[in-house]
């Protein structure tokens, strides 16, 4: 009976290490969440006040806590385009691409900057890429007249 005693209470002692455990991860993981969130929020302010340094700068502390967050690997593709940075936009979309594969703004926001760098060949496979994925996707058509 007192090795089974013992056994439980060891038992129940790994089960409660492991219970905190689980609620300091997700402890974590929200905490991270609402950095990333008010760090978006402030890079997106920036932006709007045209302040890019800034903004790249709040984009970058929410890359370094989830370097494949799908929002800040956009919005900083995005405005490098909007900047007219091209170069940058393109690998930028790129490395979005990488990680999300499906998505089809990414494609188009790449096609861009490759039209603006001469790369037209380049540009028609991804708005070509767009269109395989979704055939009625009214800015991929309309981009594909562009590129062509």
């Amino acid at each position: 009976i007192r090795f089974v005693f013992k056994n439980t209470s060891k038992m129940r002692f790994l089960f409660s290490i492991s219970l905190l455990f689980v609620v300091f991860l997700k402890t974590t993981a929200q905490t991270k969440q609402k950095d990333l969130e008010k760090n978006y929020e402030k890079a997106i302010k920036s932006f709007e006040k045209n302040d890019f340094k800034e903004g790249y700068t709040y984009l970058a502390e929410c890359l370094k806590i989830d370097s494949t967050w799908h929002d800040a690997l956009y919005s900083k593709a995005f405005f490098e385009l909007e900047e007219e940075e091209y170069e940058k936009a393109e690998k930028s979309f790129s490395k979005l691409l990488y990680h999300y594969p499906k998505d089809t703004l990414a494609y188009l926001g790449r096609a861009r900057a490759k039209v603006n760098l001469d790369l037209f060949e380049q540009a028609f496979r991804d708005v070509q890429k767009v269109l395989q994925m979704d055939s009625t996707h009214v800015q991929a058509l309309t981009d594909m007249g562009y590129v062509y």
